[in-house]
């Protein structure tokens, strides 16, 4: 019985330090990979805008216009409540958003910014 729990200690032990790792190589490879991308800059920048309107008016903005952005139907960076490719509000009672941009021609792949976790992706 006492090897068994030392066992289960130990899987529990060996599981969250494997979970840990993969978390810091995440953060560290989407990062690194969405800095090769002309959009990063433009996309950090909306992101410093959506955070100086949030503490200015106290609730995220409701589209681009609201922080002086101009919205276009072919990007290269969106932002819309819930249907945009560049800035979704998660849900609309809480302050988290996500802002992204396409990489290129895939269609998919994109890099994504999750504000409660402040993680590129």
């Amino acid at each position: 019985m006492k090897k068994t729990k030392k066992f289960i200690i130990l899987f529990i032990i060996l599981g969250l330090c494997l979970f840990l790792i993969w978390y810091v190589y995440e953060y560290i490879r989407g990062r690194e990979y969405c800095q090769n991308y002309p959009e990063f800059k433009k996309a950090n920048e909306i992101i410093q805008k959506i955070e100086d309107y949030r503490k200015c008016h106290g609730k995220l903005p409701d589209s681009l216009e609201d922080i002086g952005e101009e919205t276009k139907m072919e990007g290269p960076i969106y932002y819309n409540k819930i249907d945009s490719q560049y800035y979704e509000k998660i849900n609309p009672d809480e302050d988290v958003y996500i802002v992204s941009f396409s990489m290129g021609f895939t269609v998919g792949e994109s890099c994504t910014y999750h504000s409660d976790t402040k993680i590129w992706r």
